[in-house]
């Protein structure tokens, strides 16, 4: 689970000119840009974002990082391959599982082909390098700036209680699927009673190799207020999407998480696939920053990647 202290927060042009120069700047959107109209405003000023999060339609959010030697144009062409596969493979997948006739599973279709259909991105928050390339943005977009929005360094939690039976606010039910191109998990609940206003769930695959994969910049989500957790660990991988606002969550509805990765050198890995309760603190703020854990459940499903897919229950 990431924690650190929060950064200020600057609402305006005149905050950021007191910024250093090669400070990394986050700016959230008040009323966010197609995808297309922002990333041609930055090829035409010369500017290239860092990353940015994304959301398609009401419900899908995710995000995407550039590498540190892409080009706007390559990277751009490499988020839509990237969204248009897991797209391509979530909606066949669905599928699959849809014929059983579970209406949790034939909603999960209907969500993933509308998605599909509606091809509109909006950019919900974007990291530029510099502060002077995010006054650019923000002279024309708008939007709240908040200095340095990543620290390289873990706060570890005083306490984590970790489980050795179910949990009420476990998921009920899941799939997963891990190799070195995909981390991708459905997953759904039948009690969310002890989820409360500042509750907080992160799902995580938990890859007992370092070699195994890494992530590759893309991720995705249907989670309410979807967010990609950035694990520091000396031993293992933890890729994680949680939900900033677990309260949303319904009850028998399919939530996903979906991870690109590379291959590493390591052609398997044990895989524990666990979930973790938290809350928010302070509460108004739904940052990763600002995310603390509680609770962590026992290992929901163990297996040895590369799986293509199983099932699974807790």
């Amino acid at each position: 689970m990431m924690l650190a202290v929060l950064c200020a927060v600057c609402s305006c042009r005149a905050d950021l000119d007191s910024t250093p120069q090669t400070s990394a700047t986050k700016i959230v959107f008040e009323d966010p840009p197609a995808l297309e109209v922002l990333m041609a405003f930055m090829g035409d000023a010369g500017v290239r974002p860092a990353e940015f999060t994304f959301r398609v339609g009401e419900s899908m959010r995710g995000g995407f990082r550039f590498n540190a030697d892409e080009s706007l144009d390559a990277g751009l062409q490499r988020f839509r391959r990237l969204h248009a596969e897991f797209l391509a493979a979530a909606i066949a997948d669905a599928e699959t599982h849809a014929e059983d006739r579970s209406d949790r599973w034939r909603n999960f279709v209907v969500f993933l082909e509308d998605s599909n259909a509606s091809p509109q991105v909006w950019i919900e928050e974007t990291v530029m390098g510099t502060r002077e390339d995010a006054l650019v943005v923000q002279d024309l977009f708008g939007g709240i700036a908040t200095e340095n929005p990543s620290v390289d360094e873990e706060v570890v939690p005083d306490r984590i209680v970790y489980s050795t039976s179910h949990e009420s606010w476990a998921p009920y039910g899941g799939t997963a699927k891990l190799t070195q191109g995909v981390s991708y998990h459905t997953f759904y609940f039948n009690n969310l009673s002890a989820y409360g206003s500042t509750s907080t769930y992160e799902h995580e695959a938990q890859v007992y190799n370092r070699a195994y994969a890494d992530y590759a910049g893309y991720w995705s989500s249907n989670l309410p207020y979807a967010y990609y957790d950035t694990p520091f660990s000396d031993s293992i991988d933890v890729f994680t999407v949680g939900s900033a606002q677990a309260a949303s969550m319904a009850t028998y509805t399919q939530y996903y998480t979906y991870m690109a990765l590379s291959p590493g050198l390591a052609t398997s890995a044990t895989v524990r696939v666990k979930g973790q309760l938290g809350h928010r603190s302070p509460s108004w703020c739904y940052s990763t920053w600002c995310i603390f854990a509680d609770a962590t459940t026992g290992s929901m499903t163990t297996f040895l990647a590369p799986v293509e897919g199983i099932s699974w229950s807790y």
